[in-house]
């Protein structure tokens, strides 16, 4: 997994990207195929912003937080990436359960016996 981190009007500390590397390498628990990781941090008017973009396959999940620091605002965007990517991994699950038949659906597609 690629990873770029981004500081808007602010600069990253060595301690803040060691810790967007540690969390974003824990993603890999929750869904295996993430391609890129894109982290963008931003000073505000009143404490901080995280972004993260996520692409995985065709889709890109994006998540956004405000916190007091870089680090709290980092802290609540990845909690909410993770639900996102254990959403996502559900609904792949889903689509792939809907598509295949049943055992049920291929017994009915069975011409009857001759007899």
């Amino acid at each position: 997994m690629q990873v770029q981190i981004t500081g808007r009007h602010m600069d990253l500390s060595d301690a803040l990207k060691s810790r967007v590397e540690r969390e974003l390498g824990a993603f890999e628990r929750y869904f295996e195929n993430i391609v890129f990781c894109h982290v963008v941090f931003a000073e505000e008017k009143v404490g901080h912003s995280a972004t993260l973009d996520v692409k995985v396959y065709g889709d890109v999940l994006s998540v956004n937080a405000k916190g007091d620091n870089a680090f709290a605002a980092l802290e609540l965007a990845t909690d909410k990436m993770k639900r996102r990517l254990k959403d996502y991994k559900t609904r792949l699950k889903e689509r792939k359960r809907r598509a295949s038949p049943t055992q049920e659906a291929l017994e009915q597609m069975r011409p009857p016996d001759a007899e």
